[in-house]
């Protein structure tokens, strides 16, 4: 059976950065083909943590499958802590295959017999004690460039003043359901929210990321074009942030057999304030 419900915030259970690196923004085609206005989400780190609020009673079976296998590993290699939670099967050939299940919802019943635990059993009542309950979540944390659409284009000789603006930080409302997910309690006070998030996620989550108040940041300055036969395409980029919240989740195939997955709970994108990154290229007199 599972422990009484469990109300603590978040607890960190592994923290793994990726390695990876953000390059320069691609460039230009030969032929001055555009790059693209975005490209695809890099992630730069991921953690795992337990945190109360359970999404569903299959997240429930999930935390708890993995709790059973940790529990009884003898020595054994502690997948948890050794395979990639970016990877899509995650925790499935270790532990969830060969694990039959059947989920019921009436009286929000959640069992299944593994080999690992034995049969499990337990019923949760409806209403807000599933909520109570924690949950294995992962969150990560990524970026990737973004370009202003269009490209500037400029004929030979010619300068052209740009005004170029972003919306950065986050609004108040998605400021604290971030922080919900991450299993914080930064209160309902909308006066400095996202310095307190920010705050949070270095004590807990190491995650040094400077989240500001929605606002609009504008930079007016001057491209020019030296070329006296070319013309000049000039791209502006600038970087996006995002940290995603999900919980392990556990579906069921047609016969019976688990299978690990990702329930997304939480997504915030949002933009820092700083200047503009600038490409480009020349190409021939039109």
């Amino acid at each position: 059976m599972l422990p009484g419900p469990v109300f603590a915030s978040a607890v960190l259970v592994r923290n793994q950065e990726t390695g990876l690196s953000l390059r320069p923004p691609p460039g230009f085609g030969e032929d001055g083909t555009w790059p693209p206005v975005a490209t695809e989400w890099l992630p730069l780190r991921w953690e795992l943590f337990e945190a109360g609020g359970c999404a569903s009673g299959s997240t429930l079976m999930a935390r708890e499958l993995v709790r059973l296998y940790r529990q009884n590993l003898a020595g054994s290699v502690d997948p948890l802590l050794a395979e990639d939670a970016l990877d899509d099967n995650f925790l499935d050939d270790a532990i969830f295959r060969g694990t039959s299940a059947t989920i019921k919802v009436t009286k929000s019943t959640v069992s299944f017999d593994s080999s690992i635990g034995g049969q499990w059993n337990q019923t949760i009542r409806p209403g807000p004690q599933l909520g109570h309950y924690n949950e294995l979540r992962r969150v990560t944390y990524a970026v990737r460039w973004e370009r202003k659409d269009p490209v500037i284009q400029l004929p030979p000789g010619s300068t052209f003043e740009e005004n170029h603006s972003v919306t950065t930080g986050l609004t108040v409302e998605r400021s604290q359901n971030l922080a919900r997910s991450l299993g914080m309690n930064i209160g309902e006070n909308v006066v400095g929210v996202q310095g307190q998030l920010s705050s949070e996620l270095r004590q807990e989550f190491g995650l040094k990321v400077e989240i500001s108040a929605l606002s609009e940041m504008a930079k007016k300055f001057t491209l020019s074009n030296t070329s006296d036969d070319h013309y000049r395409l000039f791209a502006l980029w600038h970087v996006d942030h995002q940290i995603a919240v999900s919980a392990l989740d556990a579906q069921v195939d047609s016969g019976g057999a688990l299978h690990s997955t990702w329930t997304p709970l939480e997504e915030a994108e949002f933009v820092t304030a700083n200047d503009p990154f600038i490409t480009y290229m020349e190409t021939a007199r039109l």
